[in-house]
């Protein structure tokens, strides 16, 4: 569980990241991808049922985040 963060998850690559089966619970935003590369955020919790960037979830920021399917409850 990741929680009372800012960005829960930071990635700066320009290779592949693999980000499953967390608790985003942050503030704000859940992935931030910072580099070039690809961060596979799927099958997360992103703190409510209706997914990334939804009212009361945390969010992605930057480019190159997949963040579908997501986990419509947490894990």
């Amino acid at each position: 569980m990741i929680k009372d963060e800012e960005v829960d998850i930071a990635a700066n690559t320009n290779g592949l990241i693999d980000a499953h089966l967390n608790n985003l619970l942050g503030k704000a935003i859940g992935v931030d991808n910072l580099g070039s590369g690809t961060v596979n955020a799927t099958v997360n919790w992103w703190g409510c049922a209706k997914g990334p960037g939804a009212p009361g979830c945390t969010s992605v920021s930057g480019s190159n985040v997949v963040s579908t399917p997501f986990l419509t409850s947490p894990p």
